[in-house]
């Protein structure tokens, strides 16, 4: 049996279709951070990834659509008892990586519950060094694993 001890909110994003996502993408991690004052919203396609960070109110603090040559997508390599993976936005020398992570702590005795713990963040940073971490607020994740 699993027991999920965090709880999955999808925000929308005004101007995005179902999900929050432009037609041919899939969402890929949205939260809110900062106590509920910031949203952020990502979503991937084949050819195309979205990033929207900004107030909870609607307005974008920034808003990209890039193309496959500017961003880059790092599955989960399927080792771990986590589950994580990384989408990574270039805007000029600037990167911004998202990233969603499925904890699974498994009981000591069997029968127990299995607990899962869903986190996810951005990561700022310019020629290698970071500038900014910011975490997702606690049951406020959906990440679409």
């Amino acid at each position: 049996m699993i027991k999920t001890t965090a709880f999955v909110l999808a925000l929308m994003v005004p101007g995005f279709a179902s999900a929050g996502c432009a037609v041919g993408e899939t969402e890929f991690v949205s939260c809110t951070l900062k106590d509920g004052k910031k949203k952020l919203e990502t979503c991937r396609g084949e050819a195309r990834a979205s990033y929207w960070f900004g107030s909870a109110a609607g307005k974008a603090d920034l808003a990209l659509t890039v193309q496959d040559t500017q961003f880059e997508y790092t599955p989960w390599s399927g080792m771990g008892a986590t589950i994580w993976e990384e989408l990574a936005f270039r805007n000029s020398d600037v990167t911004y990586t998202v990233f969603g992570a499925i904890d699974r702590f498994y009981p000591e005795e069997e029968g127990g519950e299995v607990e899962v713990f869903v986190s996810a963040g951005i990561v700022v940073s310019q020629a290698g060094k970071e500038l900014a971490r910011l975490e997702c607020d606690p049951g406020s994740v959906s990440f679409n694993w």
